[in-house]
């Protein structure tokens, strides 16, 4: 599912772009709640996309394995990133669909705004966001752009691009 509770309207703010590092697979998506202002850290929840254990919790992100090893490096493994440290779900945790994971921040690594960046592994490599295994989110799948965090989102006919913006029509 997408990172936050049904009903919130949130942005896409980075289409593909990667993974971890320079040099990893387009694996990755930013999205950033309405009420993003700088680097604070957020009220709102980023929210469990799959079901699993967190496997790795501290230093602003968050790994959820999907696979019954509980291992990131086997099967597929979900990435949080920019979790703040308050709230922050703690390592050893099982999450169901939609359960909390902690709150927007720009721990973590670089970050202009508060904001999560997910990404997924299948054991232990980072996947690309489109091709044999696209990123799906509710339906949605990811396309995408010429350049790194372009592209963006599609559902039937409806599409939203990524956007350093908060336009509903355009990314929301």
């Amino acid at each position: 599912t997408l990172p936050w509770a049904r009903g919130e309207t949130w942005y896409l703010t980075g289409g593909p772009h990667a993974a971890w590092a320079a040099g990893t697979p387009w694996g990755a998506l930013d999205f950033a709640a309405v009420r993003t202002w700088g680097c604070r850290e957020l009220d709102d929840w980023v929210t469990a996309m799959a079901a699993g254990p967190v496997v790795r919790s501290g230093l602003g992100d968050v790994v959820q394995s999907l696979d019954p090893a509980a291992d990131e490096r086997v099967g597929w493994s979900v990435l949080y990133l920019h979790i703040g440290t308050p709230d922050r779900v703690p390592r050893g945790r099982p999450l169901g669909v939609g359960d909390a994971i902690g709150h927007p921040s720009c721990e973590g690594g670089v970050a202009l705004g508060a904001h999560v960046h997910v990404a997924r592994k299948y054991n232990g490599e980072w996947v690309n966001a489109v091709g044999a295994f696209p990123f799906v989110l509710d339906g949605w799948t990811v396309f995408e752009g010429d350049v790194d965090y372009d592209g963006g989102l599609r559902l039937g006919e409806q599409r939203r691009e990524a956007c350093e913006c908060k336009e509903p029509e355009t990314n929301g």
